[in-house]
């Protein structure tokens, strides 16, 4: 029932300010993350480019690689293995990372087959210097001093 007093007048103006306000700060935010994404999938892309062996990002010829090694084909797997450490390098380079240490323990874990002594520990010791002043994996370490001992054997 209409009791005769003036009800107080709603201000759609400012309601309709506050909405745009906040469908602004919305769309802003929605293209910071498309921005945000964009980026990582640029990086994600210029990664595999750099890490690419063949066509192909070298981090996928693991299983080729092990098969090789389970055939003893030991001389396919090294030049496989060179060319997925070049790849971890250049990948490495582009991310500002220390390089994957697999291919590198894997070179030196196939030349150890091939009694290749000094190529063990020169693949080693390209690995430490990639690696630059980040810190070298102890996995990596301890093949290289075994390394040492072997070619000092002879």
């Amino acid at each position: 029932m209409f009791s005769g007093d003036r009800e107080s007048e709603k201000d759609y103006a400012a309601e309709r300010r506050r909405a745009e306000a906040n469908y602004a700060e919305r769309e802003a935010e929605k293209a910071r993350k498309e921005a945000e994404k964009a980026a990582r999938e640029a990086h994600t892309e210029a990664r595999r480019t750099a890490g690419a062996v063949d066509g192909q990002y070298w981090v996928l010829l693991k299983p080729s690689v092990s098969e090789l090694k389970r055939q003893e084909r030991f001389e396919e797997a090294r030049d496989l293995l060179e060319q997925c450490i070049d790849a971890a390098e250049q990948e490495s380079t582009v991310t500002g990372e220390v390089p994957d240490p697999w291919p590198s323990e894997q070179m030196s874990v196939v030349l150890r087959r091939l009694r290749e002594y000094p190529n063990e520990l020169a693949f080693l010791e390209r690995y430490v210097a990639a690696c630059g002043d980040k810190e070298v994996p102890e996995s990596v370490t301890m093949r290289l001093s075994r390394s040492r001992l072997a070619v000092e054997k002879g």
